[in-house]
């Protein structure tokens, strides 16, 4: 398990629903806003290593650090990356390959699925971060993503909604 993060306020998680409705512009938001808190001192950035809203926020955190040096991305999987991905496309799972390959680091919260372990990846996003960055469609409340934003809300996370 990775370390507990010291200076939350340095620490950011992204969570949002699988389906973006507009990636390109989704896109252009994330790199906005994280570029935003990095001049506010943010430094390290976690994501849960979902389909959609997360790929989406790791490559573009990706993209930052091949011209910022100091920034970090921790991927937090619930469990072993074969148990997460069985249901995944070979594109899909390459994906995620791709994105750990060039993170500063992989979390692997358990060895195998449960159904609660999604529930404990998105209690550590809220516990090692300062801020929530979440795509978050207010109608699905009893989602995944719902979940998240309402761990980091208890946590007194600064929540921003880019959906």
């Amino acid at each position: 398990m990775g370390n507990k993060i010291s200076n939350l306020k340095s620490s950011l998680s992204f969570t949002g629903h699988r389906i973006v409705h507009n990636p390109d512009q989704t896109r252009q938001k994330v790199r906005e806003i994280s570029l935003e808190l990095i001049q506010k001192g943010v430094t390290s950035f976690l994501v849960g290593g979902a389909l959609g809203f997360d790929a989406i926020s790791s490559e573009e955190i990706l993209k930052i650090r091949q011209t910022k040096s100091g920034i970090g991305l921790t991927v937090v999987l619930p469990c072993r990356f074969e148990a997460f991905t069985l249901k995944w496309s070979g594109e899909e799972k390459q994906r995620l390959k791709n994105i750990m390959s060039g993170a500063t680091e992989t979390v692997v919260l358990q060895e195998n699925y449960t159904q609660d372990c999604y529930k404990k990846r998105n209690q550590y996003l809220a516990d090692n971060s300062g801020y929530c960055v979440c795509y978050y469609d207010l109608a699905k409340f009893k989602s995944g993503t719902g979940q998240a934003v309402r761990m980091a809300g208890r946590n007194n996370l600064t929540i921003i909604n880019l959906f």
